[in-house]
């Protein structure tokens, strides 16, 4: 359950605002409404430290995966600790609200029960843009926000050498851009609320099999305007701040919709 519960706060910053602090990462964030990039990490100017950070709304995503971790204390055989369970999860799913609105950008989404993988694709001015991932491919991270100050109310507790570190769970997407039977390929990550690019690749299509392809530089190492570069061309194809928020929290649900239904898989394989 302590990975849920890493997941768990990885929502709440998603939805709180807070971004990581002052770590090395290439990332831009696409604010709405205006075009805001960092592209050094997370952080905008000094990290945030006000009340208002942990003013958050409580989704139902935090709380059906609150509910998972503090509500499994059932006994009994394991068909009937599994049927509690399944109970309890089913009476506290609800989907994000996030989820009940249009895809955004006029991506459509493909998703089929039983498959991990999530695939949005549209096309843009003769290009086939392909968003994939898959809900197996969420990662934790300690973010160390050093010896900063925090004020006790807010929640946060430093170690015993007085450094405040944070969990930070993101998930990997991929971004083809195809046309003209060549496709480029941005490896991302995204925590709901900002997005990382990791590595572009450019791939022939029609290329030999045998050969190894340049996978292109870490894009850290990438000159400041190229980095902002290739973000406004994410951003021009709707890959930008209220896409991937939307991306987390399908990601998330999608989890927890599959996580129900293998406890059912389970308990009728079990009970069999």
């Amino acid at each position: 359950m302590a990975k849920l519960m890493h997941r768990v706060l990885g929502v709440l910053r998603a939805r709180s605002g807070v971004f990581g602090g002052n770590g090395a990462m290439a990332t831009a964030l696409h604010a709405p409404g205006r075009g805001i990039h960092a592209s050094s990490s997370f952080c905008l100017g000094q990290k945030q430290t006000s009340s208002s950070i942990w003013q958050v709304r409580t989704s139902s995503i935090v709380q059906r995966q609150v509910v998972r971790s503090c509500t499994s204390q059932s006994t009994g055989t394991l068909g009937e600790i599994l049927a509690e369970e399944l109970k309890v999860e089913e009476e506290g799913y609800e989907k994000d609200e996030v989820l009940k609105a249009k895809t955004p950008a006029d991506f459509t989404l493909t998703a089929s029960p039983g498959d991990c993988q999530l695939e949005l694709s549209k096309t843009y001015n003769g290009e086939s843009i392909s968003v994939v991932l898959s809900v197996t491919d969420f990662t934790d991270e300690i973010i160390d926000y050093g010896d900063e100050d925090f004020d006790d109310e807010e929640g946060q507790e430093a170690d015993e050498d007085g450094i405040y570190e944070e969990e930070e769970t993101t998930i990997v997407f991929n971004v083809h851009v195809t046309k003209d039977n060549k496709t480029l390929t941005f490896e991302c990550n995204t925590d709901g609320i900002a997005f990382e690019v990791e590595n572009i690749q450019l791939a022939d299509d029609d290329g030999p099999l045998d050969v190894i392809e340049y996978e292109g530089p870490n894009f850290n190492d990438l000159e400041d305007d190229l980095q902002d570069g290739f973000i406004d061309y994410l951003n021009e194809r709707g890959v930008d701040f209220e896409f991937v928020q939307y991306l987390f929290a399908l990601a998330v649900d999608k989890e927890q919709r599959e996580y129900m239904s293998w406890l059912e898989n389970v308990k009728k394989f079990i009970e069999k």
